[in-house]
C-alpha cells in the first residue's frame, strides 16, 4: 500500500504540472479507486472525460477503464 502512497504522490505532481496528461488522470483514478477513495476517484475520471473529448481521443482502453471506474464509483458513493 505505500507503493499507492508513492503512486498518487507522483501522478499528482504529473497532472499539477500539466493538466492536460490523459494517462496520468487515468492513472490517478484507478489507484484512488483502489484505495477506496471513489468521491476522489471520480473526480479524476471524470477529468479524465472531459480532457478527452478537448483532446478529441474518441476510444481506447483509457476510455473504457474510465467508464468501469466511473460506473462503480458511483455505485459505491450512492450506498454510502
Amino acid at each position: 500500500m505505500q507503493m499507492d502512497k508513492e503512486a498518487i504522490k507522483i501522478l499528482e505532481g504529473v497532472v499539477g504540472e500539466d493538466d492536460e496528461q490523459l494517462e496520468a488522470w487515468y492513472l490517478l483514478s484507478f489507484v484512488l479507486h483502489r484505495k477506496a477513495k471513489y468521491n476522489t476517484s471520480l473526480e479524476c475520471a471524470n477529468n479524465v472525460k472531459l480532457l478527452a473529448q478537448k483532446l478529441k481521443v474518441t476510444e481506447g482502453e483509457i476510455l473504457a477503464g474510465t467508464e468501469e471506474i466511473i460506473k462503480d464509483c458511483k455505485k459505491r458513493v450512492e450506498k454510502d
